[in-house]
């Protein structure tokens, strides 16, 4: 029995291999079902690269879990790679999705003409209101004077550091997007900051890992960390939705306040229903 279980391994293991590899995918070494060659990159996955890169060459194909990987070990190949629009494209990776609907959304998860239109939009109007510009300047320099303030209040008494600085970050770029600062000392808002600081502090091995096997949320979305990641991620939706529905209360059409109101005008003007700004595409 232990002598047919070992054989039906071995005979997955190659057929996997010997299937899963693409007519024109470049040589790399064998990996294992599932899981790919994640078991294979071990601690220090740089000294394994080079590693197989004497083996196979500056270009090899492997899979990280579900995804099938390409990776480029040569720096003109790189810098030629990375200016083709081939290569600008960003995998539905079901951490990012699970958080908005299932699909990606805005100019970092998404990719082709979803994110040049995006990132055009954003480009343009970030500017307007200060990003980039010494408007922007200003606004830090007030978020680092609260922040003293802050500290200077608390001086010889214990603190959580990291939500402090955190909430001066998260207010710099808030008052671009909504153009008002948030009461870093209203309980809502410190209870989103502090689930803005666990959501990264949770991304365990095991959440990692589940980037690349989407199936262990299945299996054990306790174990992978995806139930964590949405018990935090809920409540910062709710947050950021409430806050529009409130902004958009005063919106008048055209003449826009800030990011939001920008965002919103774009939004009613666009009838095309390809385009990631209708109304349609949430």
């Amino acid at each position: 029995m232990i002598l047919e279980l070992v054989a039906f391994v071995v005979l997955l293991f190659v057929v996997w291999n010997l299937s899963s590899r693409p007519k024109n995918f470049p040589p790399g070494p064998w990996g294992f079902p599932l899981l790919g060659h994640l078991p294979l990159l071990g601690p220090k996955s740089h000294e394994t690269l080079i590693k197989w890169k004497k083996s196979y060459g500056p270009i090899i194909g492997i899979w990280f879990g579900s995804y099938r990987t390409v990776v480029i070990q040569d720096t003109k190949l790189i810098k030629e790679a990375l200016n083709l629009n081939t290569f600008s494209g960003r995998p539905p990776l079901n951490f990012t999705t699970a958080r908005s609907d299932g699909v990606a959304k805005g100019v970092v998860f998404t990719d082709g003409q979803e994110w040049t239109e995006q990132r055009r939009f954003a480009l343009r109007n970030l500017r307007d209101f200060g990003f980039g510009t010494k408007t922007m300047e200003a606004k830090v320099q007030e978020e680092v004077t609260a922040l003293l303030g802050r500290l200077e209040a608390n001086e010889g008494k214990p603190m959580e550091v990291q939500n402090v600085f955190n909430a001066a970050m998260v207010n710099a770029l808030w008052s671009i997007m909504f153009g008002e600062r948030l009461d870093p000392e209203d309980p809502e808002v410190r209870d989103i900051v502090t689930r803005i600081t666990a959501n990264f502090r949770n991304i365990s091995v095991f959440a990692s890992l589940a980037i690349f096997m989407p199936w262990i949320n299945k299996i054990s979305p306790t174990l992978s960390g995806y139930i964590k990641m949405m018990e935090e991620a809920t409540p910062l939706n709710n947050f950021i939705n409430k806050k529009i529905d409130q902004h958009n209360a005063n919106y008048i059409p055209e003449q826009p306040r800030d990011y939001v109101d920008a965002y919103t005008d774009e939004v009613r003007k666009t009838k095309d229903p390809n385009s990631s700004f209708h109304p349609e595409r949430g």
